[in-house]
C-alpha cells in the first residue's frame, strides 16, 4: 500500500527508517502502531502516526477465508439478493504464508482466492510484479485477474458512487444512457454485472451504462 508522510522522522535504530514530509512510502501493515516502509532501496519500520495512507477500504487484515466468504457472500435479508456484484474483491493477509497475501474475489455463487506472492517490495499475482497493492488493485479493474474467466475487480458496494467515463458511449436503446469520455456518472444500481444504472451528472439523463466503460473517480 502507499502513505504520504505528514511529518519528518528520523530513525532512532538501524531497524526504522528516516524520511521528510511529503515524502511518498510503500508501506505493509506490522502492528497497531508501526508500518515497514520503503522509499526508494531504503528498508524500515516507520511509525503509523507519522503518515496518511492513501485510502484502501478493501485490505481487510489478518480475517480469515472463511469470514471473507461470508462477507462477500452476504445476502440482502428484504431480497434475498447477494449484496455485492461479481468482482467484489478484499485483499487480506494469507493464512499459510505470513509474508503473503491473498485476493478474495466474488464471482457467480463463490469466492475465487488469488495468492498475492510479496518479495523484495513487489506484489505478484501471476508474472507481473507491482510496486505496491494500489498499482495492483487498479490494474485488475480493468485487467481480468483470473486466467481462465473474465472478472474484474470492484469495490464491494458500488451503488451510489461515482466514477468518470472511460470511453464515449452511445446508447442504441430507451433504457441505455449515452455519455461523453470524461463525464461523471453516479451509479445507483449495479445487480447486473455488465450493466450498471447511473445518472448522468452532466446531462442529469438516467438509464444503463456499460460498466466496464466507467472507472472510479479519485
Amino acid at each position: 500500500m502507499e502513505a504520504v508522510a505528514k511529518y519528518p522522522y528520523t530513525a532512532s535504530s538501524s531497524s526504522e527508517l528516516s524520511f521528510n514530509a511529503g515524502d511518498m512510502l510503500k508501506i505493509i501493515p506490522y502492528d497497531e502502531f508501526w508500518c515497514r516502509g520503503r522509499i526508494s532501496t531504503k528498508e524500515g519500520y516507520v511509525p503509523k502516526s507519522y503518515i496518511t495512507e492513501k485510502p484502501h477500504p478493501w485490505f481487510k487484515g489478518r480475517i480469515t477465508r472463511e469470514e471473507s466468504e461470508d462477507l462477500l457472500l452476504k445476502r440482502d435479508k428484504s431480497t434475498g439478493q447477494y449484496k455485492h456484484i461479481d468482482g467484489a474483491f478484499l485483499i487480506r493477509h494469507s493464512e499459510n504464508s505470513p509474508e503473503d497475501f491473498s485476493a478474495s474475489v466474488k464471482f457467480n455463487d463463490s469466492i475465487q482466492h488469488f495468492k498475492i506472492f510479496f518479495r523484495e517490495f513487489k506484489y505478484y499475482i501471476w508474472a507481473k510484479p507491482f510496486e505496491s497493492f494500489n498499482e495492483l488493485v487498479d490494474y485488475y479493474r480493468t485487467t481480468s485477474i483470473s486466467r481462465s474467466q473474465q472478472i474484474f475487480l470492484k469495490d464491494m458496494s458500488e451503488e451510489g458512487k461515482l466514477y468518470q467515463a472511460a470511453y464515449d458511449f452511445e446508447a442504441e436503446y430507451e433504457s441505455e444512457m449515452s455519455m461523453k469520455k470524461g463525464d461523471i456518472i453516479r451509479v445507483t444500481e449495479t445487480s447486473d454485472p455488465n450493466w450498471w444504472s447511473a445518472e448522468n451528472e452532466q446531462t442529469g439523463k438516467c438509464g444503463i451504462v456499460p460498466c466496464q466503460y466507467l472507472t472510479p473517480l479519485k
